[in-house]
């Protein structure tokens, strides 16, 4: 007797069949194991490539956060213009850090003031900009 060769199915399709075969009956995880074994599924495979689907998603979601941040500083230049002031490195690194502790801890806009300490001095000036009108807001 010969057996017949299933093919791999797509993975949203096993994945239907496995969640209506499970509802109808619970399977052991021998069996579920041997049927994914009979489908010629390679688990981890699919394992791999649905971590790279997420890895993709995560990139493409900070990718477009960062482009709105890029949009609004630069919509936000114009008016930060004329406050911008040019200080010493110690002077801005003391600023930013006195601006940012008396922000509220749960305001979302002190995410993207993480890491400053390594920008150049023209972007500390901009941080100092930034967080003034920040903090005028509040």
């Amino acid at each position: 007797m010969m057996k017949r060769r299933i093919e791999p199915p797509t993975d949203v399709r096993l994945f239907e069949v496995l969640e209506r075969i499970d509802e109808e009956t619970p399977l052991a995880p021998q069996e579920r194991d041997r049927l994914l074994k009979e489908a010629n599924y390679d688990v981890e495979a699919g394992l791999r490539e649905a971590m790279a689907l997420i890895e993709q998603a995560e990139a493409v979601a900070r990718r477009k956060a960062l482009e709105s941040r890029r949009d609004e500083l630069l919509a936000a230049l114009p008016a930060l213009a004329g406050k911008l002031v040019h200080r010493t490195r110690e002077e801005s690194l003391a600023l930013i850090r006195s601006l940012t502790a008396n922000l509220p801890a749960d305001t979302p806009q002190l995410a993207y003031f993480r890491g400053y300490e390594s920008a150049p001095e023209e972007d500390l000036d901009l941080l100092v900009a930034e967080l003034q009108a920040l903090s005028e807001k509040e």
